[in-house]
């Protein structure tokens, strides 16, 4: 995809790291395809219905057909609040080559082209967007933002697992948070959620108390000895002394 802005400051919405101030900047994010053409934003967040305003709205009217670059189509148009949407849209296919929004702040034109060799994609080869805003201290900072597609791919065989945490490839123990209820909802264990961190890998053995050093050994070894030689001593002097106290009784 090619993104060509001009004028302002802008930040691509499918690429919230890159900031473009020039004529023409690349990107090698890719918006959603499901809502090209029917977003100006063009977020991960917005569905095809939101973009449509089909939940939202205090007013739906048909306006009529009409002929949009040689493509007959029907123009509908959608009030919400203060902002009107309008779509020009091809039946049968229900292809939305025009989407404008009206604001009190801006105005918005989406125009898609799509390939005159595929009339069967729902998915344009081309979204122009162009804002423009109405108060005049905005005027410096209007936009025009080109989405070119060069590729496009369908019909690929997608894995069951594809949209599963398993197919993120997490490090373990990786904690995850559902911001729906702001809570921590468990901690990935390479095969679901568990409720405490877990280990993984071989366990240390419990580690033993140190052998005593041979020099240790031995002195010890070598006092015990020495105190068993010096009670045997005083054992044998003891018992001499009683020997001699009973010889010198017996003379008496």
């Amino acid at each position: 995809l090619r993104t060509t802005v001009k004028g302002g400051r802008w930040r691509t919405p499918f690429c919230p790291n890159l900031s473009c101030s020039q004529a023409c900047c690349t990107s090698d994010g890719n918006p959603p395809p499901r809502i090209l053409g029917v977003s100006e934003l063009m977020t991960c967040a917005h569905t095809v219905r939101v973009c449509l305003w089909i939940d939202d709205y205090d007013s739906m009217e048909l306006e009529g057909s009409e002929s949009l670059n040689g493509i007959d189509v029907w123009k509908v148009k959608v009030v919400r609040g203060d902002s009107t949407s309008r779509f020009w849209i091809e039946e049968p296919l229900f292809r939305v080559h025009r989407k404008t929004i009206e604001t009190p702040h801006m105005a918005i034109t989406i125009e898609s082209t799509y390939s005159p060799d595929d009339r069967q994609s729902p998915f344009p080869q081309q979204v122009v967007i162009k804002r423009t805003y109405n108060a005049q201290e905005m005027q410096k900072r209007n936009e025009h933002t080109v989405c070119t597609v060069k590729t496009f791919e369908a019909g690929i065989p997608i894995s069951p697992d594809r949209f599963t945490l398993k197919a993120m490839d997490l490090p373990f123990n990786t904690p995850v948070v559902d911001y729906r209820i702001s809570r921590n909802v468990g901690y990935w264990d390479g095969e679901g959620l568990s409720e405490l961190p877990v280990y993984r890998g071989e366990r240390p053995e419990s580690p033993t108390a140190p052998s005593p050093p041979a020099a240790a050994t031995a002195e010890k070894t070598d006092g015990s000895t020495g105190r068993m030689l010096l009670i045997a001593i005083n054992a044998i002097v003891i018992a001499g002394l009683l020997l001699i106290i009973v010889w010198q009784r017996r003379r008496m």
